[in-house]
C-alpha cells in the first residue's frame, strides 16, 4: 500500500515546487520607452509683443506698415545632444502660416491653425535626454527650381503632394513655377511710402502707398538658422514643448522700408532679398523649454 503512495507524494511535491518557483519569478514589466513626444511652438512677435490683427507697426525710425500675410517653411530640424551628436527630425518640411491675407488682400486674420500669432509643429517622438540646442533651415535644396543645378533629380513640386500637406498647394501660393520652385518665406502687407502717417489700401483711387512684398526663394537664399547652443533643454516622460519666438522687428533691421519694400528674389531686387535672408538668423530666439513629466 505504501509503495503506491510514493508516486502520488512525488507528484504533489513537484506541483508545490512549480508553484513556489512561479511565485519567486518577477512580474513581467514593459521596458521604459526611450523616446517621448516633442512639440515646437512658434510665436510671432513685433518688438517683443505678439502680433495682432488690424495693427500698424513702425519699422526703423518712423516708417509705418501693416502686415497682411506671413508664411514660411521650417526645414531640416536638428536637435543637438549634450555630446554634440545630432538627432534629425524625419519630417523634412513644415509649413508655418502665422498670418494670411483674405480673398483679394485684406488685413491679417486668424488662420486654419487657430490664432494668427502662434503655430505648433508636432515633431513626433524624439530620443529622451539632454540637449544643448536646436537648428533648422528656412527652405531646402529639394524645393528649389527644377531647371537649376542638378536638373530635376530630387526636386519636388506641389503637384507631388496632397492638399493640406506641408509641400502641397497653399493659399496664398508658395510656388513660383517649375523653373524657380517654392517660395521659402513670404511676407505681404502695405507700407506708408508717401509718409503721410496713413496706411492707404493699395489699388484704391488716389492711393499712393505701396504693397509690401518680401518673397524669398531659390537655392542661394536658403537660410540656416543658427543653433541655440546656450538654450539647453531636456526631453523626458510626458509632454515636451520647445517655444521659439520670431520677432519681425529684427527682420527689418538696416532696411529702409519706405524705399526697399519689394523683392521676389530675382533680377534687380535680388540684393535686397539677400539682406532680408541674412536678417532671418537674428529673427528667431529660444527662451526656454517647458517640460511636463508624465506618471
Amino acid at each position: 500500500m505504501k509503495s503506491h503512495l510514493f508516486p502520488i507524494i512525488g507528484l504533489l511535491a513537484l506541483s508545490l515546487l512549480a508553484v513556489s518557483c512561479k511565485k519567486d519569478e518577477p512580474a513581467n514589466t514593459a521596458p521604459e520607452a526611450t523616446t517621448a513626444p516633442l512639440t515646437l511652438t512658434l510665436n510671432a512677435e513685433y518688438n517683443g509683443s505678439l502680433l495682432a490683427a488690424e495693427t500698424e507697426y513702425t519699422a526703423g525710425a518712423d516708417t509705418k506698415f501693416r502686415l497682411d500675410g506671413l508664411a514660411f517653411y521650417v526645414n531640416n530640424i536638428e536637435l543637438i545632444r549634450e555630446d554634440g551628436s545630432i538627432y534629425t527630425v524625419p519630417q523634412t518640411a513644415f509649413y508655418v502660416q502665422l498670418a494670411t491675407e483674405g480673398e483679394g488682400g485684406g488685413h491679417m486674420h486668424k488662420t486654419q491653425h487657430g490664432d494668427h500669432n502662434t503655430v505648433q509643429l508636432t515633431l513626433g517622438d524624439v530620443p529622451k535626454g539632454n540637449y544643448q540646442g536646436i537648428r533648422f533651415r528656412i527652405g531646402n535644396n529639394s524645393m528649389t527650381g527644377h531647371n537649376g543645378p542638378g536638373g530635376t533629380e530630387g526636386k519636388v513640386q506641389p503637384q507631388d503632394f496632397a492638399d493640406g500637406t506641408a509641400l502641397g498647394a497653399q493659399s496664398p501660393s508658395m510656388w513660383w513655377g517649375w523653373g524657380t520652385g517654392y517660395i521659402f518665406f513670404r511676407l505681404d502687407g502695405v507700407v506708408d511710402t508717401n509718409d503721410n502717417g496713413i496706411i492707404d489700401e493699395v489699388g484704391e483711387d488716389g492711393a499712393t502707398d505701396r504693397a509690401l512684398r518680401v518673397h524669398l526663394g531659390t537655392g542661394d537664399l536658403i537660410a540656416d538658422v543658427t543653433s541655440y547652443e546656450h538654450r539647453a533643454f531636456s526631453v523626458g516622460n510626458g509632454t515636451n514643448d520647445l517655444s521659439i519666438y520670431f520677432d519681425l522687428v529684427s527682420f527689418f533691421e538696416d532696411i529702409n522700408l519706405r524705399e526697399e519694400y519689394s523683392t521676389h528674389s530675382m533680377g534687380d531686387s535680388k540684393p535686397l532679398a539677400v539682406r532680408f535672408k541674412d536678417n532671418l538668423n537674428s529673427v528667431f530666439y529660444v527662451p526656454a523649454l517647458t517640460h511636463s513629466a508624465g506618471n
